[in-house]
């Protein structure tokens, strides 16, 4: 019995030790100048899972924290059986985990299709998306998004739309609504996510909304609108 209860006390020694370092470690990222909270997830990456997510949920911005996290955990060239790297996971964490699986699986033939194994299929097929624009533009999204059909079609080319933007604002906006409202015609899903990454590329609401008007009128109005709706969850 002593000994069940003093090993019961030493594994809960080393959880909180191995927290207290992680929250030591996520706070000094914290504190770097302009360090953001993908950095922090990445300084977490000798955590198990659970603590990490504990960890990034304290952070100002759990998503990229918990992103930064999958990221440095996640080896670029995966062995196995994709969805052993998200395995028991739920909530932002397996979104995460999933948006980081679709990066890596770009470079695999069946690339899209495997999202169908994840926690989040639709969140990895938004970054099969992006990651294939990353790697050879829009050549490259036809070929991979065209590996499936329905939501991971739709999600795939939504992904690849805000990559566009956020490389090029100015220039590929156009062509990213283009793409995005190919799949999306009512423009529901396009307003949010595309408005979101214009934002974010251009880091002044005013002129994101400048070049909102560079549109067509119908999606001028859309991206003005989730330009504000961006603008708004910041604040």
């Amino acid at each position: 019995m002593k000994r069940k209860v003093s090993l019961l006390i030493l594994l809960l020694a080393l959880t909180a030790l191995a927290f207290g370092v992680g929250y030591v470690l996520a706070a000094r990222y914290q504190r770097s100048p302009g360090a953001p909270a993908y950095r922090q997830g990445q300084g977490l990456a000798f955590l198990p899972p659970a603590l990490a997510s504990a960890l990034c949920r304290a952070s100002e911005g759990q998503a990229l924290c918990l992103r930064g996290y999958f990221a440095a955990r996640i080896p670029q060239e995966i062995q196995g059986l994709p969805e052993r790297y998200c395995q028991g996971l739920s909530g932002p964490a397996a979104r995460a985990c999933s948006e980081v699986m679709g990066l890596r699986l770009v470079i695999f033939p069946s690339s899209v299709r495997l999202c169908e194994r994840l926690p989040d299929p639709e969140a990895c097929a938004r970054y099969v998306g992006r990651g294939a624009y990353a790697r050879g533009g829009e050549a490259r999204v036809k070929e991979e998004c065209g590996k499936v059909r329905g939501p991971l079609l739709f999600n795939c080319q939504v992904g690849a739309a805000m990559e566009m933007v956020e490389w090029r604002p100015k220039e590929n906006l156009q062509a990213a609504w283009r793409l995005c409202e190919g799949a999306n015609p009512d423009g529901a899903v396009c307003t949010g996510a595309l408005g979101s990454a214009l934002l974010s590329a251009v880091k002044d609401r005013k002129r994101a909304e400048a070049l909102c008007l560079d549109l067509p009128p119908l999606q001028a109005a859309r991206c003005t609108a989730g330009v504000k709706r961006a603008a708004e969850k910041k604040l």
